[in-house]
């Protein structure tokens, strides 16, 4: 059995799920989908998902994450990935789902683009 678990914390009025473990099929991509579900629900305005603790992804947590990311804008939530192993971050690029998504390096990055959006829509 694969250990997997989500972390979350607020930095001002920014999300942060953090994703430990395996994105795989079956009950850890149901964890991750209810988690958002739960966040979109919560009513916030801007979610990053860090998958800097990501040990394995299969093409179910690509799913996840393309889901994530057609349903997030519909909720008017913005949604940015961010500290992408390389591993992972090739399996983006293989599969071309890289252009789907905000990618940042750090979670600080991320954090300044959020940021710098919300002032200026504000």
């Amino acid at each position: 059995m694969s250990t997997f678990f989500i972390k979350t914390h607020d930095h001002d009025r920014i999300r942060i799920v953090e994703l430990v473990g395996k994105l795989t099929i079956g009950a850890n991509c149901r964890e991750f989908r209810a988690a958002l579900d739960r966040e979109i629900q919560a009513g916030g305005t801007h979610i990053i998902v860090n998958c800097g603790q990501i040990t394995m992804m299969d093409s179910s947590g690509i799913g996840e994450l393309v889901g994530a990311q057609q349903r997030l804008p519909q909720a008017n939530i913005g949604f940015a990935l961010c500290d992408i192993p390389k591993k992972v971050k090739d399996l983006f690029r293989i599969t071309s789902v890289n252009r789907l998504f905000k990618i940042f390096d750090s979670e600080d990055d991320a954090i300044d683009a959020f940021t710098a959006e919300i002032e200026a829509a504000s």
